[in-house]
């Protein structure tokens, strides 16, 4: 998890999040901050858009739905423990 220290004013991380999570703006809008973010292979989740301030998800929905579609079983596996 990433937060933008400058837009949300918190500069430290709560709970189990490093401070390192937190980043400028500048920070935000380079997909080389985001540890572990699969912005480049074929399966890529993760864009920035032109001129945008942070990754959202991927307009390619053929690339969602195969990610989104390991949920069911994940929560099959939840409602059996």
């Amino acid at each position: 998890m990433y937060w933008n220290i400058e837009t949300t004013g918190q500069t430290t991380g709560g709970g189990s999040l490093p401070a390192s999570n937190g980043l400028t703006t500048a920070q935000m809008s380079d997909s080389n901050s985001f540890a572990g973010y699969d912005f480049i292979s074929a399966n890529g989740v993760w864009t920035i858009p032109a001129n945008g301030t942070h990754p959202v998800a991927s307009a390619d929905d053929t690339v969602i739905r195969r990610h989104l579609s390991v949920i069911p079983s994940i929560e099959a596996n939840t409602n059996n423990a």
